[in-house]
């Protein structure tokens, strides 16, 4: 490299190539001079990193002293603010249960991912007249503020929440005595925060003095108790309701209970089983164990089909055996009410034994119905189906191990 292009940083460069009769010329880097120059460099700049940002978290340390952050909302017409640090989340307002002598300002219960929390109207709690509109209607701006308060979480209810801000501690003056006439309004608002060169006022709440200790206790015991009785009210209905899974054969829809029930997978390639019942499809191969799978049409002597991409292998348990059933598709999981779930009728018994039918399920004032299966009568080895007509079969008096649908 000519010593002009050295003089200029050009140490990195170890040489030119000329090709092409000097029309293309290619440098030749020195990778040595780069990696020390690069190493110099990263030091350098780690240092000037580090301290720029000490210097930056300095400033935000500085800043954060000298700010606070206020989640600001309207009440009224009044703009209002708490802490951010006081404040949980933010929410639409629920759908709430009026719970009989509450605390002042507390109008009820309300329920927000499986918690109970007392909802505290402000309105009320600060005597500012009801909101426009009929009845408890919710308007489209309305939030709650989920805040602790004395060790439970209280939703606060509000008329719309404003905005997230940094306000200047030297802009938060004390609360005039006069405003709270020296009682506890006084003390729930923990000061005045002037912005806009005052044009701007924001009355700043202190939420843990919003309740007295009574009050904290009667709010703890709400929510406690509510969280009580959903929870007994809840076992109640999963002691009343079944758990299903629900399929489809012959366009008609099936279910089994959902204990019986191991997993659903696809239909794999079947091995077919030589002196196997006829409703015996063969064995599939799942994760390596040997999975004995039935056709359930053919078990229930409905007409056969070809399989498809919406086939499926119910899995099911029965006594430590497992066994695939084979259905047209899987509907879904559901739980049903038992009072839902009525015996099935005595006609749908064979003369041949025992029905496969538990139940006849009815959902939606009777316009979807299903056939509840028992499914140890389903596994059951033998097809007792007669070969040759109804004449054949034993006397209702000597039941044999039959079927029927």
């Amino acid at each position: 490299a000519p010593e002009v292009v050295q003089s200029v940083e050009g140490r990195f460069l170890k040489g030119i190539v000329k090709l092409d009769g000097g029309r293309r010329l290619v440098l030749v880097l020195d990778h040595n001079a780069l990696l020390e120059h690069s190493a110099a460099g990263l030091d350098t700049a780690r240092s000037a990193g580090a301290e720029a940002a000490g210097e930056v978290r300095s400033q935000t340390r500085q800043e954060d002293e000298d700010h606070e952050q206020l989640v600001t909302f309207r009440l009224a017409d009044e703009e209002y603010a708490v802490s951010i640090m006081e404040v949980q989340e933010i929410i639409r307002v629920p759908a709430i249960s009026v719970v009989p002598d509450a605390p002042p300002g507390v109008v009820g219960v309300a329920s927000l991912r499986n918690r109970i929390l007392p909802v505290m109207d402000l309105r009320s709690k600060f005597g500012l007249p009801p909101r426009s509109g009929e009845g408890d209607a919710r308007h489209d701006d309305e939030r709650c503020l989920v805040a602790r308060i004395g060790g439970t979480s209280v939703a606060l209810r509000v008329d719309a929440v404003h905005q997230v801000l940094q306000a200047p501690r030297s802009a938060i003056e004390p609360t005039p005595r006069i405003v709270g006439g020296g009682g506890s309004g006084g003390e729930q608002i923990r000061g005045i925060v002037k912005l806009d060169g005052g044009r701007r006022l924001i009355m700043l709440l202190d939420v843990e003095k919003l309740v007295d200790q009574a009050c904290r206790n009667e709010l703890k015991a709400m929510a406690e108790g509510q969280a009580e009785q959903d929870a007994t009210a809840s076992h109640a209905a999963e002691q009343d309701e079944r758990q299903l899974v629900s399929f489809k054969v012959a366009g008609e829809e099936f279910a089994v209970d959902i204990m019986q029930v191991q997993e659903i997978v696809r239909l794999a390639k079947v091995t077919k089983v030589p002196h196997a019942p006829s409703f015996v499809e063969g064995v599939v191969n799942l994760r390596g164990n040997v999975l004995p799978v039935i056709d359930l049409r053919k078990r229930v002597h409905l007409p056969e089909k070809a399989y498809n991409d919406s086939t499926r292998v119910v899995v099911v348990d029965q006594e430590g055996r497992k066994t695939g059933i084979i259905v047209d598709s899987v509907s879904e999981v559901m739980a049903v009410k038992k009072e839902a779930i009525e015996p099935a009728p005595e006609i749908t018994r064979s003369t041949y034994g025992d029905h496969f039918i538990e139940g006849v399920g009815k959902l939606h004032n009777g316009e979807r119905m299903f056939l509840l299966l028992r499914t140890h009568e389903l596994l059951r080895e033998d097809d007792p189906m007669p070969a040759e007509g109804p004449e054949d079969a034993p006397a209702a008096s000597e039941p044999a191990e039959a079927l029927c649908v």
